[in-house]
């Protein structure tokens, strides 16, 4: 792994510090020099998980073309993935810039399975966090519809954030993180040269969640107050 919605829809606001530096006057206690700055935090802003639009696929391919690191894909694919994967992908935006995105889908075969495909966050927004709160959501938002236990991912050896990511995810989830190489992609299988093997990860099994009287789900969207470093597969 390289890393208009319906009213029916749900957008998860999380409070998240953006660390910046501001200058205000200091006066020091006397014999001591007065610095040329003092470093002081702006005010929190806004991240919002959704499901992505149409209108957001341009932004996602332009993030993971910045990375330096996902793979990227045409943009045409993005646009596929916004249209007809929806459901299974969030993006995280601050003032309706996309800053973060994970994408996924239900295993054909076993719809207790997420397989996530590419994952990444800005690199200005990197160690926020966001990483981690985009597969928390996406896994509750899919398990409103479908009984997922287990997270796949494909992540190289090399792939140190990645690894840690998933692993970060996995311990505050509280479910195992195994790796099964068999189930991967072998160095072989990709056309171009170079290309290192992908050992197949697997998390789970998730808990389900509890039902209402109504009987709809109840989620508890965590927010998570870490700076774990978001990465791609």
């Amino acid at each position: 792994m390289t890393l208009a919605t319906g009213s029916e829809d749900r957008c998860f606001r999380l409070e998240t510090p953006r660390h910046s530096f501001l200058p205000r006057e200091y006066n020091p206690p006397f014999g001591e020099q007065k610095p040329a700055i003092l470093m002081t935090l702006k005010s929190p802003q806004s991240i919002a998980l959704r499901t992505p639009t149409l209108c957001d696929a341009s932004e996602i391919w332009q993030l993971v073309r910045d990375s330096g690191v996902l793979d990227c894909n045409s943009a045409y694919l993005y646009l596929l993935l916004c249209r007809d994967f929806s459901d299974t992908c969030l993006v995280a935006t601050v003032e309706s810039r996309v800053v973060g995105f994970v994408s996924a889908y239900l295993l054909p075969a076993d719809s207790r399975t997420l397989f996530v495909w590419q994952i990444g966050v800005r690199s200005d927004w990197q160690g926020q966090g966001i990483g981690r709160r985009l597969l928390a959501g996406l896994v509750e938002r899919v398990q409103v519809r479908s009984p997922v236990q287990f997270v796949e991912a494909t992540v190289t050896a090399r792939n140190t954030a990645s690894r840690k990511l998933f692993q970060s995810f996995a311990d505050k989830s509280h479910v195992r993180l195994q790796e099964v190489s068999e189930r991967g992609f072998a160095a072989g299988l990709f056309p171009e040269g170079g290309h290192e093997s992908e050992p197949l990860i697997r998390l789970g099994p998730f808990a389900q969640p509890s039902p209402c009287h109504d009987g709809k789900a109840v989620h508890d969207i965590r927010q998570f107050s870490d700076t774990q470093s978001n990465s791609q597969g």
